[in-house]
């Protein structure tokens, strides 16, 4: 029979002594490593390169160490994201750099909310652009970039 001695009134509840604590649980998976610029992992591309969900979340910098526009393009494939997926896309080098529209896939300009007739978008230099997967074949893109 319990001990009623270690009981205790505090005007509302009945309280008694603390329990023993329990056993730690297992400690988590370790996460992916990667740069950090104080919250975003960064992928440096210097060469046509295609998005890919691991690329979600991140920063991609395009570095293409040349003065020809639109050497070093992003491509975005269709059917690989969800609603919700964010990158950042910067463009370091002197001439603008383009985002690719893969087959099927439709940008918005989020400041006019239609579509972009043009399968690309420019990012110029040292411009940043946030780009928005709406649906699987749906971005929607803003920032310091032309068509």
């Amino acid at each position: 029979m319990a001990s009623l001695n270690n009981l205790r009134f505090n005007g509302k509840n009945i309280i008694g002594k603390q329990g023993v604590q329990g056993i730690a649980g297992r400690t988590g998976i370790q996460g992916t490593s990667g740069i950090s610029t104080g919250g975003f992992v960064v992928n440096t591309v210097s060469s046509p390169y295609t998005l890919t969900t691991s690329d979600i979340g991140e920063l991609i910098i395009i570095n293409a160490g040349v003065s020809t526009v639109g050497i070093n393009t992003v491509t975005v494939p269709a059917n690989t994201f969800r609603l919700g997926d964010v990158f950042l896309i910067t463009n370091i080098t002197a001439p603008q750099q383009r985002v690719l529209a893969g087959i099927g896939v439709t940008f918005y300009n989020a400041s006019t909310g239609t579509a972009t007739t043009a399968t690309s978008f420019a990012i110029r230099q040292n411009g940043l652009a946030t780009l928005f997967c709406l649906n699987s074949n749906e971005f929607s893109y803003a920032g310091v970039t032309t068509t």
